[in-house]
């Protein structure tokens, strides 16, 4: 198992600016979302991609608000953003954000039958329109950046030109905190099984 590259950094060492974005993370609908043991390390510490925002905490929170507002303010049902973010996950083989998204999915109505087809990035055979548009549309986006005009007529008649927005949005945003936690080899919880081998 890799060593992690940043320390955690304890509640009580952050500065102002540090304990400020600590407490936005840590609170609100994230924790009620992901639940302590998703969020916070046994010492109290910040899980995932967020012990990483603490170095900057300027642009940390910047990124953290992002996420906030993409579960607060979408339009899609959190399913939707769900298939999407762990169609990422699996591309990257970001073991983190699969750990804290998936039982997320679950509770929002993915089978795990469409999870085990997701990690393995085959085709989960949702026959709900919007369930496969948001996986299809995830899909083209990571695999080539760019959709032809029949694929974009398809996404916007199935999810809304907004739901399309949406969509791309949590792509890109989860884009990026993949690549935080396997740039820094953050480390699952001590006794959780990595989703990818």
């Amino acid at each position: 198992m890799p060593v992690p590259r940043l320390p955690n950094i304890p509640r009580e060492d952050c500065s102002p600016a540090q304990l400020a974005l600590f407490d936005a993370i840590a609170g609100g609908t994230r924790l009620a979302m992901f639940g302590r043991d998703r969020l916070l390390n046994r010492d109290g510490s910040l899980q995932g991609p967020f012990n990483a925002m603490l170095q900057l905490p300027g642009l940390g929170n910047d990124l953290q608000r992002v996420g906030q507002s993409l579960r607060e303010n979408g339009v899609l049902p959190a399913r939707l953003r769900e298939i999407a973010i762990l169609v990422v996950a699996a591309r990257y083989r970001a073991d983190f954000e699969w750990f804290a998204h998936a039982p997320v999915a679950l509770r929002e109505g993915v089978s795990q039958q469409a999870l085990d087809a997701l990690r393995k990035e085959e085709d989960p055979g949702f026959e709900d329109v919007r369930d496969r548009a948001a996986w299809r549309f995830a899909r083209l986006l990571l695999d080539g950046g760019r959709l032809d005009e029949a694929q974009y007529g398809q996404v916007c008649t199935d999810l809304g030109k907004d739901g399309a927005v949406e969509i791309a949005i949590n792509v890109g945003y989860y884009i990026t905190l993949a690549l935080i936690l396997n740039a820094f080899e953050v480390a699952l919880p001590e006794g959780a099984e990595p989703p990818f081998k």
